[in-house]
């Protein structure tokens, strides 16, 4: 695999400390120039491009050479016609210069003001020569634009070169090897910073066609250039080769004296290392992963950090690891958004974030860790499409775990996210998905004994009239008046607003306070709106209120209707004696009967026992 074309990372930015060569400065008045003239070209007729003078620069010269070239832009005259000219050919020359020690940054500055729309053919060819070069030169893997490509000019005589350069930059071999031999060539009239950019990928492009006697001769060019003998280039590359011919002993000491050095080729040094340790079963699942894992912490953005990541998320997922896979390919979104790449992990994120949700809520993962499992995982997944369902199946488990709090707020911060989703316009939240989250987070407070901000909550009512909802907060809010007593809320509404299970509720309350004639009318309320409202304890609450109401008349009433009351222990009797007419009680068989009303109301922790049975 042809490496990245920009293997050094770049070197934007002046060269620090440059020294003079043994040759001394060269004077502004020597600074090397182009030739100006235009003579001798056809109008509109497609002119090569000359050959470049990079070879005139050298780093050793650099600040002198700079300042001249520097000093005859500042010189040069502007205006129409010939001083145009001029000023474009200052400028390119500057241009030049910086391509030459590969300076990219600088010279795409000056080639942006320098034209090429007011040139002349000769200098539109150099100005075109110039803007491929530093193209060339940089990570873009996009085409070199059609019109004035100089790479279509067989008669540029630096074409070989920068078409070898091209080719591996956007990773093409065929079109780059043809041409191999004669790049390598060209290298001999081009300036060190140039070749020391060049030679690593020519060497490797070499070694990727399996050319080995170019290989060698290229191999060899490396001594002539302390910068590329002491980086990990070259043992690198000396690694990639045993590696390709077997020698993998070879290849691994080559790897491990690279990896100690710093820059891209080392990390590459450090990646092939795993490989090679896992291709040949040296290295475990656990000591892969440690290694990987220091790898992509210390090396951020580009594509060595990707293929870091994209080997750990593999190597979790193998693992059975779903939630550092997909912490691992969090950074990929994060770090490669907009790209290829991105949208990959997410569609291999969504796979694992549904099969890990699904296995948390059928209980085959254990709460611990599943809980911090969630937390891991939305960190960076939270804002993902689909990712709210998950968050929210996840907030149910802690529920029925028990876990209340976890629940609860997790309920709000989903509902928190999803507000702020709708408000951004990233996604349609329908009002009826937030009154459904604010009802489940009032049923985990209620759990938890979280009376208070229930009742916050509650008091706010919903945002939605849907009926299905309206019923679910009318019977949380009956729970939490058991809890607490809260009734007044309740009577304060006109009758016609209160559900089935508010009447009941305030029926119960006027029961346990004593006043039978409310207990009375509440139950017989809920017995008159249709069968199957009036439960067996509600009739047991009925029969008794009406009673000690002295509404005997209806309590003869519901002791026919409810027949299956007279299999409770004692009601039989009770139930006899309280139906009698009230001038044949004697005062003995009153006290008798009342002894009896009071072992009744003590069967009603029975009657909600065998309701409760009922219903599940």
């Amino acid at each position: 695999m042809l490496a990245d074309p920009d293997p050094s990372g770049g070197r934007d930015g002046p060269l620090a400390g440059a020294v003079m060569g043994e040759g001394g400065p060269i004077a502004p008045e020597s600074v090397p120039a182009t030739p100006q003239g235009e003579a001798g070209t056809t109008p509109g007729a497609a002119v090569a491009p000359e050959g470049f003078v990079l070879g005139l620069y050298s780093r050793e010269t650099f600040l002198e050479d700079r300042a001249g070239l520097l000093d005859r832009l500042a010189t040069a005259p502007d205006g129409p016609g010939d001083r145009t000219a001029a000023l474009a050919q200052a400028r390119m020359d500057l241009a030049e210069f910086f391509v030459a020690h590969v300076l990219r940054a600088e010279a795409r500055s000056i080639l942006d003001a320098a034209g090429p729309g007011d040139l002349g053919p000769r200098q539109t060819a150099r100005w075109h020569a110039l803007d491929a070069a530093v193209t060339i030169l940089g990570p873009d893997t996009a085409p070199l634009p059609a019109p004035g490509n100089p790479l279509a000019v067989a008669e540029w005589p630096d074409r070989p070169f920068w078409a070898v350069l091209d080719a591996i930059r956007r990773r093409d071999v065929a079109r780059a090897a043809p041409d191999l031999g004669a790049a390598f060539a060209l290298l001999d009239s081009y300036p060190a910073p140039l070749v020391e950019h060049a030679l690593p990928l020519l060497l490797e492009l070499a070694i990727e066609v399996e050319d080995w006697a170019l290989a060698h001769d290229i191999a060899a060019r490396f001594d002539a250039y302390p910068i590329l003998r002491a980086g990990p280039a070259h043992p690198f590359l000396l690694g990639l080769a045993a590696e390709r011919t077997g020698q993998l002993l070879l290849a691994f000491d080559s790897y491990a004296d690279a990896a100690e050095r710093q820059g891209p080729y080392a990390q590459r040094a450090r990646l092939a290392l795993v490989g090679i340790g896992q291709a040949t079963g040296t290295i475990d699942d656990a000591e892969a992963r440690e290694m990987l894992t220091a790898i992509a912490t210390g090396w951020r953005g580009g594509p060595l950090s990707l293929r870091a990541l994209q080997a750990l998320a593999e190597l979790d997922r193998s693992r059975d690891a779903p939630v550092a896979a997909l912490q691992t390919l969090g950074r990929v979104i994060e770090d490669f958004a907009g790209e290829e790449a991105a949208a990959l992990a997410r569609q291999q994120a969504r796979s694992l974030i549904r099969d890990y949700y699904r296995d948390g809520a059928s209980g085959r993962i254990g709460a611990s860790q599943f809980m911090t499992g969630h937390r891991q995982i939305g960190r960076y997944y939270e804002f993902e499409p689909g990712f709210d369902a998950e968050a929210e199946s996840w907030a149910d488990r802690m529920h029925a775990l028990g876990a209340t709090s976890l629940a609860a707020d997790e309920y709000a911060a989903l509902s928190d996210r999803l507000s702020l989703k709708r408000d951004l316009e990233i996604e349609d939240v329908p009002p009826a998905r937030l009154d459904a989250l604010r009802l489940k987070r009032i049923a985990a407070l209620l759990d938890g004994g979280q009376t208070d901000p229930a009742a916050e909550l509650i008091d706010r009512g919903l945002d939605t009239a849907d009926p299905a909802l309206s019923d679910q907060l009318a019977a949380l809010e009956v729970r939490l008046g058991r809890a607490t007593g809260r009734t007044a809320d309740l009577r304060a509404r006109p009758v016609s607003a209160r559900s089935t299970a508010h009447r009941r509720l305030l029926a119960e309350a006027d029961f346990a306070a004593g006043d039978w004639a409310g207990a009375r009318d509440g139950f017989a309320a809920l017995w008159q709106a249709g069968e199957g409202t009036l439960t067996s304890a509600d009739a047991v609450r009925l029969f008794l209120a009406a009673y000690r109401s002295g509404d005997t008349q209806l309590a003869r009433r519901a002791a026919a209707t409810f027949p299956d009351l007279a299999l409770l222990p004692q009601y039989g009797d009770i139930a006899a004696d309280l139906t009698e007419p009230e001038d044949a009680l004697l005062p003995l068989r009153r006290a008798e009967a009342l002894d009896r009303v009071q072992a009744a109301g003590r069967t009603l922790d029975r009657l909600r026992e065998i309701e409760a049975a009922r219903t599940q």
